[in-house]
């Protein structure tokens, strides 16, 4: 069978990844000193954390296509690559060196970090794609005793991380207005099937999805 959902996420991260290292080189031939180091150093880990999460995007090869996703791995992957275009083809306009730049390098490596404990607490039952698992054993240990979706705070904590170091107006709206609305709606979707299993239903009523408290 023709599994096109599971050659997509391959095909995508090759090409963010020939994408990010073509708009480094230019974004970074003018930068020295610190501010290039840590610069190489900001794309080099988050090159090293999509190579990591690319063995997910290799499990979806050998997966079953799902209409449950409905699209939203697409929106989703789309609008985490326009959040990255944006914060190294837009100018940078922090001038010299200062705090912030090493607040977005802490807050990145802190989101990444929280996303893949997330992504390790799931384990098999962590995908890219939306799918009901009737067998599947909600986890409600490690950051999931906290909010529903972790591996989602990890996700935009992380870009807001990259947003502040690049730091661009374009590239935080993009993050606010774009791609904080494709996680919620994610969100929605993937609660959609979830909500089908009673463990998840009795789950949800004791945290919330991705603010304590709030939301």
């Amino acid at each position: 069978m023709d599994n096109s959902q599971g050659r997509l996420p391959i095909i995508l991260s090759i090409l963010f990844v020939v994408i990010i290292l073509a708009l480094s080189v230019i974004k970074l031939r003018n930068w020295e000193g610190v501010r290039l180091f840590w610069g190489i150093t900001l794309i080099l880990l988050y090159l090293c954390w999509l190579f990591v999460e690319s063995r997910v995007a290799l499990a979806e090869m050998g997966r079953e296509e799902t209409t449950s996703d409905r699209g939203s791995c697409e929106l989703y992957a789309a609008a985490r690559g326009v959040t990255v275009v944006s914060a190294l083809i837009m100018p940078t306009q922090w001038i010299g060196w200062g705090g912030l730049h090493y607040g977005g390098i802490a807050l990145f490596t802190l989101g990444v970090g929280f996303r893949l404990v997330a992504i390790k607490a799931l384990g098999e039952g962590y995908s890219h794609r939306v799918r009901r698992q009737s067998d599947y054993a909600i986890v409600t240990t490690g950051p999931y005793g906290i909010v529903r979706h972790p591996a989602y705070i990890g996700m935009l904590v992380a870009h807001l991380g990259f947003v502040l170091f690049f730091w661009n107006w374009v590239s935080l709206v993009v993050l606010l207005g774009l791609f904080l609305p494709c996680v919620v709606v994610r969100i929605l979707i993937e609660e959609k099937a979830l909500l089908e299993t009673e463990s998840y239903i009795e789950y949800s009523k004791t945290r919330k999805r991705l603010i304590p408290h709030l939301w």
